[in-house]
C-alpha cells in the first residue's frame, strides 16, 4: 500500500510529463488533448482538402484545419447555452412537437 505523502510540486511535475492524449489533457483541451498520431492525421486531412480545393478552381472558402478539442469546461458552457436557449423557446412557443 502506498503511504507516502505527495507534495504539490511533485504532483505538478508528474502531471506536466503526462503523454499527449492523456485523460487529463483531454479535460484541459488544446493541442495536448490529441496524440501526435491524431494531429498528423488532422494535418494530412487539411493538406488533402487544400489540394482538392486548389484543383477545383479555388471555389468557395479555403478549407482550414480542424481545431483542437475544447476543454470540458468550454463544452459544458456550450451545452448549457444550448439548453437555456431551448428552454426559452419552449417557454415562448410551448411544445409544438406533437400535432
Amino acid at each position: 500500500m502506498w503511504e507516502r505523502k505527495e507534495t504539490v510540486r511533485r504532483i505538478s511535475v508528474l502531471v506536466t510529463w503526462l503523454p499527449r492524449g492523456a485523460r487529463y489533457w483531454q479535460m484541459i483541451g488544446g493541442p495536448h488533448a490529441v496524440t501526435r498520431e491524431t494531429e498528423a492525421i488532422m494535418g494530412m486531412e487539411t493538406t488533402q482538402l487544400g489540394i482538392a480545393w486548389m484543383q477545383g478552381g479555388k471555389k468557395g472558402k479555403q478549407p482550414t484545419g480542424r481545431e483542437f478539442p475544447p476543454s470540458v469546461e468550454e463544452a459544458e458552457k456550450a451545452s448549457a447555452y444550448t439548453e437555456s436557449r431551448a428552454a426559452a423557446w419552449r417557454r415562448k412557443y410551448g411544445d409544438r412537437t406533437t400535432r
